[in-house]
Order: structure tokens, then C-alpha cells, then sequence
């Protein structure tokens, strides 16, 4: 245990002190700028984030506090580009000692288990510490512009964590597909194309509950939703909990076999 504890603290480092890794947490932070806020009632306008900052005195008359932002500022595209950022810092790594051959003395001292298990590992923590890094500085920039004095500090720490557990999840594609090739470019796009499909075939099922009025069902049909994670430490959703732990497992045992059915197991 204490072996494998070791490479997974050494392959950490080398996913997380990397240019990539601090690039994609500040792609990260300004995307959350983008999150839609607030919509005149009026004539239907919606307005993000940056445009209530730049509009200064046009919006005095709102009373969100940092808060109240940070729980609405995950939008369509935080969404949609959330698995490519996440995965980018395991990705350029993994991706490196693949293509340098360094794998064979990598599996020969840990063993093909401890190696997919770490491997396995190291991508997940590397999402969330990303996510959670970009959400953080994105976090200290809103209360500085919307301050709050009287929010408690750990609603705040409970916030970031449940960002970190969105990332956390969101690097399974990128996982999955690492385990079919070593270009880095196709692992991280291929997540951006399947995360799109799949919200498009989620949103379309729940239009047509909508249609047909199946109020029930289309409540409980968030949970297929990963960013519903993010408020899991103040209203726990089981059913999103058990969904998502079990997609952990599902991948963690696809990348597993996948990477141990070959017979050079350096390449």
C-alpha cells in the first residue's frame, strides 16, 4: 500500500507541475466568467458574469453576493469543455512516457495492476486539483467584486470540493479513450464530442418529458447530469452519488482490461 501510495504521489507531481496544468486552471477560471447570471425580464437579455462586472452602476440594483454567483456559474460551456481541461495535465504525461517508451521500466517495477490502478488514480486527482485550482482563483475574483462578509467560509470550502469532485468525474472519457491510443490530441478531443452527444441525447429526453408533461421522471433525470455534483455537500443526491460512483468503477475496469490485453505491454 505504502508502494503504491508512492507512485501515485510521483506520478501526481508529474501531472500537476506542468505549464498545462496552470493553463488549464486559469481556462477554467475565465470560463466560469461566461456563466449566465441573471436575464431582464423585460426583453430576455441574459447577461454573464463579466458583463454585470463591466456594466458596474447599470446593475446596482441586483443583490447577488459572491455567493449566490458562485452556486449559478456553472454554464453550457463549462460544461462542454470542463473534460478536456480536466484531463489535459494526466493526459500530456501519461501521453510522454507512452511515446518514449518508458512504460516497459515504469510497469516493470510497479506491475501491470499497480500501474493501471496509479495511472488510474493520478488522472482523476489531476481533474479535480485542476478544477479546483481554476474555481478557486475564479472564486477569490467574484468576492472581490461581489463581497460577502456575512457568508460562512466553509459554505465556500464545501463549494470548491463539490467543483473538485465535478472534475474529479469528468476526466473518465479522457481516461477511457488514453487507453486505446497515446495521441494526446485525440483524447482530449474525443471527450469534448462524446460529452456533447451526450447532453444533447439527455436534453432531448427530458424535451420530450416536458411534452408529455412526465414531471416525475424529468426530476429525477438529474442525476445524469455531472455538475450536479458541484451542491453535493449541501443537498446530497444519492442517486447522482451511486450513478457516478459507479461510472468510476465501469471505466476503472475498462482501462484496466484494455491496457493489460496486450502482449508487448510497452506499447
Amino acid at each position: 500500500m505504502k508502494k503504491l501510495f508512492r507512485y501515485i504521489t510521483t506520478w501526481l507531481y508529474q501531472s500537476l507541475w506542468n505549464r498545462g496544468f496552470f493553463l488549464c486552471a486559469l481556462m477554467t477560471c475565465l470560463l466560469c466568467f461566461t456563466s449566465t447570471v441573471y436575464a431582464d425580464s423585460l426583453n430576455g437579455k441574459e447577461y454573464t458574469v463579466l458583463e454585470i462586472i463591466a456594466g458596474g452602476e447599470k446593475f446596482h440594483f441586483l443583490s447577488f453576493s459572491s455567493f449566490d454567483i458562485l452556486q449559478m456559474s456553472v454554464n453550457p460551456y463549462v460544461t462542454l469543455f470542463l473534460p478536456v481541461l480536466s484531463s489535459v495535465p494526466f493526459v500530456s504525461a501519461f501521453c510522454a512516457e507512452r511515446n518514449s517508451g518508458n512504460i516497459r521500466f515504469t510497469i516493470a517495477r510497479s506491475g501491470k495492476f499497480g500501474y493501471c490502478s496509479t495511472k488510474f488514480f493520478t488522472a482523476l486527482l489531476s481533474g479535480a486539483a485542476v478544477i479546483m485550482l481554476g474555481f478557486s482563483l475564479y472564486s477569490l475574483m467574484i468576492c472581490i467584486f461581489f463581497p460577502n462578509p456575512e457568508q460562512m467560509l466553509s459554505d465556500y470550502f464545501k463549494l470548491l470540493i463539490g467543483m473538485g469532485l465535478y472534475g474529479f468525474v469528468s476526466v473518465l472519457p479522457a481516461v477511457l479513450f488514453s487507453a486505446f491510443t497515446a495521441n494526446p490530441y485525440i483524447i482530449c478531443c474525443f471527450p469534448f464530442i462524446l460529452m456533447n452527444l451526450y447532453f444533447t441525447i439527455v436534453s432531448k429526453i427530458q424535451d420530450h418529458l416536458r411534452e408529455t408533461e412526465n414531471i416525475n421522471m424529468l426530476m429525477k433525470m438529474d442525476f445524469l447530469y455531472p455538475s450536479i455534483l458541484k451542491d453535493t455537500l449541501f443537498q446530497v443526491n444519492y442517486g447522482a452519488l451511486i450513478y457516478h460512483a459507479v461510472l468510476v468503477a465501469a471505466v476503472f475496469c475498462g482501462f484496466s482490461l484494455l491496457m493489460n490485453r496486450r502482449c508487448d505491454y510497452g506499447q
